[in-house]
């Protein structure tokens, strides 16, 4: 008996859950500019200029080249996401006894599938409005 209730708790959560978020064509706001910037060595930022956003929507994550990262505010309509190219193994890695030699180290990013195909000059950002999670495609001009 609690077996089955169970199930069903988990079946009607699953629906309640399922739907949540949505890949959208046309976001509530307009992306004026968007660019990749390198910053130092093995990093780089991803920046777009937003304009006519309103003010319930909240940007989340970006995914670009198969990682995620989140999205910060950078200054007035400006938002960034940064990004690492640095390898696990990498040669320029430091390996030390001393803990505060290998704490320059930056930090690599794990592979990460996006939940929609984009190709090699897109991104596809994460932004919530409410509680209702959206998805749309980013053209970046590099």
């Amino acid at each position: 008996m609690i077996y089955r209730v169970s199930l069903f708790l988990l079946l009607i959560l699953n629906i309640s859950c399922g739907g949540s978020s949505e890949f959208v064509k046309n976001p509530p706001f307009k992306v004026d500019r968007t660019q990749t910037k390198a910053e130092k060595s093995g990093e780089f930022q991803v920046v777009f200029d937003v304009s006519e956003l309103a003010a319930d929507v909240v940007f989340k994550e970006l995914y670009f080249q198969n990682k995620k990262s989140r999205v910060h505010w950078n200054s007035t309509a400006t938002y960034c996401a940064a990004f690492s190219d640095t390898q696990v193994n990498g040669e320029d890695r430091v390996l030390s006894t001393d803990r505060a030699q290998e704490a320059n180290n930056s930090l690599p990013q794990m592979p990460v599938k996006p939940p929609y195909k984009i190709s090699k000059n897109q991104a596809l950002l994460t932004y919530q409005v409410k509680d209702k999670v959206f998805f749309t495609i980013l053209e970046l001009n590099q």
